[in-house]
């Protein structure tokens, strides 16, 4: 499901590269961060002030293509505990924006990482992922 597609166009794939970024942002959590992504955090325990995930749009597809925001149907946020193997997944409609609070998440460590979705269906490969503490 990540990069494997049974359609034969490759061209068709939704793509981030090195393009797409994967940040979390404020409270509520201590971050361990392996890929070297950006990533802020900060102080407090209520789900309320639990951090936020936010990513960018990516502009071209896996082949180089100009990608339009018009082209992206939703995305996709895979989520596990670490301890566990298999990822499960959020759907989030584009209106939704690139922005998804971890709000709903009991303590843990856990891993995230996003993947976009075309017009046709096609998905994306995942981003780099980002290992975040809850607490």
């Amino acid at each position: 499901m990540t990069g494997k597609f049974s359609r034969p166009s490759m061209a068709n794939i939704v793509g981030f590269s090195m393009l797409f970024l994967l940040a979390l942002t404020t409270s509520g959590c201590q971050e361990t961060n392996s890929n070297k992504l950006p990533v802020e955090t900060g102080a407090g325990v209520e789900a309320e002030n639990r951090p936020t995930l936010r990513w960018e749009a990516p502009a071209t597809r896996e082949d180089g293509s100009h990608l339009s925001a018009g082209d992206i149907k939703e995305y996709r946020v895979y989520y596990r505990l670490r301890h566990q193997d298999r990822f499960k997944t959020i759907s989030r409609p584009v209106s939704e924006g690139t922005a998804f609070a971890l709000k709903q998440f009991k303590p843990g460590a856990y891993e995230f990482s996003v993947s976009t979705i075309d017009s046709e269906g096609l998905e994306s490969r995942r981003s780099d992922g980002v290992n975040v503490n809850l607490i």
